[in-house]
């Protein structure tokens, strides 16, 4: 008897996207790492670099998820599939600067993204 997965490989999902167009976001996606593999929901994510985005940085925070209706219900269900809805919060991007414009990323760009955090250093205010 065979083990069903339920999920596709992540060797199946890099080359699922290496399958879409070259010079599409998927299929320079499917070269780069996933470094993400928790939940997504409130993290800050910086976004990977990509062809035509080498030069800018910009941070998101993921807070909506849409599922992919295309996913249909056979075994096993696609990696990192869906979007988030995210709102921008640091950027040097001249499109999406930051001061919370709301963007839809997909999934697998996320989890290719770097996690990051605020750290904030206390200091005392003298008065």
């Amino acid at each position: 008897m065979s083990k069903i997965k339920f999920f596709e490989d992540p060797e199946l999902e890099v080359a699922r996207l290496a399958n879409a167009p070259e010079g599409s976001l998927n299929h320079a996606l499917s070269k780069l790492p996933v470094n993400i593999e928790e939940d997504l929901l409130d993290l800050m994510i910086e976004l990977p670099q990509v062809p035509g985005r080498e030069r800018t940085t910009m941070i998101v925070v993921p807070f909506h998820f849409s599922k992919d209706s295309s996913q249909n219900e056979h075994l096993p269900f696609k990696r990192h599939t869906g979007w988030w809805d995210c709102i921008v919060v640091a950027s040097n991007d001249p499109v999406y600067p930051q001061g919370g414009h709301r963007l839809s990323i997909p999934a697998a760009e996320l989890v290719r993204g770097k996690k990051r955090v605020f750290d904030l250093a206390v200091t005392e205010v003298s008065q």
